[in-house]
């Protein structure tokens, strides 16, 4: 089991727990004294993020969104005891639904196809057809070897070469 999950759970609790902690000190009248542990969360947070497994930050923080937003709608209501609205919870939906390719199998297998459809035509648009052909390549050997995460990351960059 990957610990991608937990490390994104617990980014997502250290970082709402750091800014919390200034909340506290800006907004709520709390003693300066708050942002220690604050400063110690948000360090927290940023090493827990280099735990996940990826190639790229920028996927990795885009992907810890949708957590992230999660666990805000969770630290509202368990942590400072307001039931999220209609309109955090229809933000969240909207969130997730926007988060939900970078989870979601069926987009995995939706985009796998798409690959394997262009690399058995030979085709590759937009940029050089060598590398092009070379990320379907890596795009199908992640997928038939069973690692998901590189399998992401081939297919979105394979994605690029042509239109579907």
């Amino acid at each position: 089991m990957t610990i991608t999950p937990f490390a994104y759970v617990g980014a997502a609790l250290a970082e709402i727990a750091g800014c919390f902690s200034f909340w506290a000190w800006l907004r709520l009248g709390k003693s300066p004294l708050w942002v220690v542990p604050g400063m110690l969360s948000l360090a927290l947070f940023a090493w827990l993020l280099t735990l996940v497994d990826s190639d790229a930050a920028g996927r990795a923080y885009a992907a810890y969104g949708g957590v992230y937003i999660a666990a805000s709608l969770g630290w509202l209501w368990v942590v400072e005891g307001l039931r999220p609205d209609r309109w955090d919870t229809t933000g969240g939906l909207f969130a997730r639904r926007r988060h939900h390719p970078l989870w979601s199998p069926s987009s995995l297998n939706i985009a796998s196809r798409a690959v394997a459809r262009r690399a058995a035509r030979g085709h590759a648009y937009g940029r050089t057809n060598q590398r092009c052909a070379s990320r379907q390549r890596r795009a199908a050997a992640a997928l038939n070897s069973g690692r998901p995460a590189q399998a992401r990351c081939s297919i979105r960059k394979a994605a690029h070469c042509s239109n579907i």
